[in-house]
This record gives C-alpha cells, sequence and structure tokens, in this order.
C-alpha cells in the first residue's frame, strides 16, 4: 500500500518518515521545497500526485504567521484544493489530517492576533473535513486528529512526547474504519 505524508520538514512528518510502524507501507514524503502550499498552482500538482496513494497524512501547517491570507491558504485553503482534486479524481484513499485543539478554543482575552488566525484556520478545517464526511459527496475516508501540545518546533519541543502522536498517527493509518474525528489534550507535563 502507498502512503503519502505532507509536511516532510515538519516534526511530526519527519518522526511518521522514520518510525517503524510505517514499515508496511510503499512511504513518499511531500514538502514545502517541492510544493508551496499558499500557490494554487503547486497545490494542484501536488493534488495530482496524491493520485494513486491509499492512505494521505497531511501535517503541513503554519503557525504564528502575522498574515492571515498565508494562514489559511497553507492550515485550509490547500487541504480543500488537495481533498477536492481527489474527489474529482474519484480517490477512495483515506486521508488523516493533524488539525489542532485550538480548533475547539479558538479565542480568550488577550489572545495573540496570529493566535486567533491559526485557531480559526484549524476550526475552518474541521468543519470542512466533518461537513465532507457527513456530505458523502466523495469516497474518501476522512480523519482530523486535533493535536493539543505535542513536542514539536511549534510547541518549544514541550508537551507530551512526539513518539504518542507518531504512535496515534500510526494507529489510524492501520485502521480500517477510522474515526472521523480525535481530540488529543495535553497532559500536565
Amino acid at each position: 500500500m502507498k502512503l503519502a505524508i505532507i509536511g516532510k520538514a515538519g516534526t511530526l512528518a519527519s518522526a511518521l518518515a522514520g518510525t517503524n510502524q510505517l514499515l508496511s507501507y510503499d512511504v513518499t514524503c511531500f514538502g514545502k521545497d517541492q510544493y508551496n502550499l499558499t500557490d494554487n498552482s503547486q497545490v494542484t500538482a501536488l493534488s495530482k500526485q496524491l493520485i494513486g496513494f491509499d492512505k494521505i497524512v497531511i501535517t503541513a501547517g503554519i503557525y504564528n504567521s502575522s498574515d492571515p491570507w498565508e494562514t489559511y491558504l497553507v492550515n485550509t485553503v490547500s487541504i480543500a484544493t488537495i481533498l477536492n482534486e481527489l474527489i474529482a479524481a474519484g480517490s477512495t484513499a483515506h486521508i488523516t489530517i493533524a488539525g489542532s485543539h485550538g480548533s475547539m478554543w479558538t479565542a480568550w482575552p488577550g489572545m495573540p492576533l496570529e493566535r486567533l488566525w491559526y485557531n480559526n484556520s484549524k476550526k475552518s478545517l474541521m468543519d470542512l473535513v466533518t461537513s465532507l464526511s457527513h456530505s458523502k459527496v466523495s469516497k474518501l475516508k476522512l480523519t482530523i486528529l486535533n493535536f493539543s501540545k505535542f513536542e514539536s518546533s511549534i510547541n518549544g519541543y514541550t508537551g507530551y512526547p512526539i513518539d504518542t502522536a507518531v504512535a496515534l498517527v500510526a494507529q489510524v493509518v492501520h485502521d480500517k474504519n477510522p474515526p472521523l474525528v480525535i481530540e488529543i489534550e495535553s497532559p500536565d507535563v
């Protein structure tokens, strides 16, 4: 079976590419060195590369950008474009998307504007994924994992161990009847 991982420069994608938990798959990684997720033509080209993959894990995202345009393009619009292209091609892939716990708690007093863009872009992504699943307009299997704080560059390498996130993604990838949404809270670390 063929597995694509999108976001290869990120902490989670790198850990997934190096784990022995996905050895049963022929893994191909795609990253921003190959495709710019703010460029529609490049996202469309990436989407065409994904046709024929059985499983796709999307970990790409942007955090702490002062540019809402860039934040929504990378975190929401590029993924919507990928999903749209796969639907149009009749793909039956299982797609696992790294979301964020921030999609459940989008604002609080004194929140930095950059975090507001991030949380709401991830909420839009979660709404899109659940709406697509409920609409039954495609044969895609969709799962969104709303992670909280795990060891990554975004979190200053604090939070629960990256191996916990990798194990959860691997479990979902292997699942023949994957869940639609998984919400992971950060343990007290």
